[in-house]
C-alpha cells in the first residue's frame, strides 16, 4: 500500500510540476494533456468518494438497535453485504450515489440526485431489495429487484438512466 500512495503523490507532484513549469513558460498545455490530467484527477475525486461511501458503510455496523428512537433495526450483514457489491457496482458503472444511510425499515438505504431526478435503492436485512426512482413532483416508479447479482446491473442501468436522462 505504501507504494501506491507513492505512486499517487508522485504523479500529483509530476503533474504540479509540468503545470509550473507551463506557467512560468507562458505556455498552454496541449487540450489533450489537460484531458488526460482533467479524466485522472476525475478518476481519483471519484475513488475518493466511493472509499468515503465504503466507510460510511462499515459505520453502520455499529449503530445500536433502536438507532431512531422508533425501534429501527440495525442493518445486519446481510444488508451491508448486498450494499457493498452495489458499491462496487456502482464505481464500475460510473453511477455516483448521493448518500448511504440506515434504513427505518431495517437494512441500508442509498439514495442518488441529479437535478430534479431522484432514485434510491433499499436492502433490507431480509434479503430483499426495492429500488425506486422519481422527480421533486411526481409518483415514484417503485420495484423490487430479484437478485442482487441482477440488480448490480439491471437496476442501476435503469436509475442511471432515469438520473441522466
Amino acid at each position: 500500500m505504501p507504494f501506491l500512495c507513492t505512486a499517487a503523490l508522485s504523479i500529483d507532484l509530476s503533474r504540479n510540476l509540468v503545470q509550473q513549469k507551463y506557467a512560468e513558460l507562458n505556455y498552454t498545455a496541449p487540450d489533450s494533456f489537460s484531458a488526460a490530467l482533467a479524466d485522472r484527477s476525475d478518476y481519483w475525486t471519484r475513488k475518493n468518494q466511493f472509499d468515503a461511501f465504503h466507510k460510511r458503510l462499515s459505520d453502520l455496523t455499529s449503530l445500536p438497535e433502536n438507532w431512531d428512537a422508533e425501534d429501527a433495526a440495525r442493518p445486519t450483514s446481510v444488508a451491508l453485504d448486498a450494499t457493498r457489491n452495489a458499491l462496487l457496482a456502482m464505481q464500475e458503472l460510473g453511477v455516483m450515489p448521493e448518500r448511504i444511510s440506515p434504513s427505518v425499515e431495517g437494512g441500508v438505504a442509498v439514495s442518488f440526485l441529479r437535478g430534479r431526478n431522484r432514485a434510491f435503492i433499499e436492502f433490507y436485512n431480509s434479503g430483499e431489495i426495492v429500488a425506486a426512482t422519481y422527480e421533486d413532483e411526481g409518483e415514484p416508479v417503485v420495484w423490487e429487484v430479484e437478485a442482487i447479482d441482477a440488480m448490480n446491473r439491471a437496476a442501476l442501468d435503469r436509475i442511471h438512466v432515469h438520473l441522466t436522462g
